[in-house]
């Protein structure tokens, strides 16, 4: 099986994720935007879980890229999309087009190249849910390693960057099998 067909299917036979992927749908087509995913933890986390034989965990957040503006009124709209059973379930939502600022990096090019630049590889991943209820799956390094359960640095962050988001994540803690990929 295709790891993206792997992926497609752990979320479809997740409540919550599918929930959160059509609220998102919902909510950035009235907003006009198209090129947004649903990424980092979203996908990570689920992929993770699954292959440790754990049952999926509430995510702390579900994180929003996009390519356009007015985070903050997205944020609200998400919250009210999801409605009362998901509602506790924080958004977190970046505008893309504007993140290398905060990095000190050279204007992205669009979410991918974004996405290449998060601290570890296995983040850099989304999904939207397609108004035809197909899997749009966007990632800068493949999906190889997020399935293998490698931690991988990436090689556009400083590495003390990463080995910070390890410790503070717990990530090693959680999932005993993950295996750090050494620069």
């Amino acid at each position: 099986m295709r790891l993206s067909t792997a992926l497609a299917s752990l979320l479809r036979d997740d409540d919550s994720a599918m929930a959160c992927l059509k609220a998102a749908r919902e909510v950035m087509t009235e907003a006009g935007i198209g090129e947004y995913l649903l990424a980092a933890g979203f996908v990570r986390q689920r992929v993770w879980d699954s292959l440790h034989g754990m049952e999926t965990r509430q995510l702390a957040d579900v994180d929003l890229i996009y390519w356009g503006a007015g985070e903050r009124a997205l944020e609200q709209r998400l919250t009210e999309a999801l409605g009362a059973r998901l509602a506790a379930i924080p958004w977190e939502v970046k505008d893309q087009r504007r993140m290398h600022l905060r990095h000190g990096d050279a204007p992205y090019r669009n979410l991918v190249d974004a996405m290449a630049a998060w601290p570890e590889q296995e983040t850099a991943v989304g999904v939207r849910l397609t108004h035809e209820d197909t899997f749009h799956i966007e990632s800068a390094w493949g999906l190889e390693s997020l399935y293998a359960l490698k931690l991988t640095p990436s090689p556009r962050r400083p590495i003390d960057v990463f080995w910070q988001r390890v410790r503070s994540k717990g990530w090693l803690e959680h999932y005993p099998r993950l295996q750090l990929v050494k620069p």
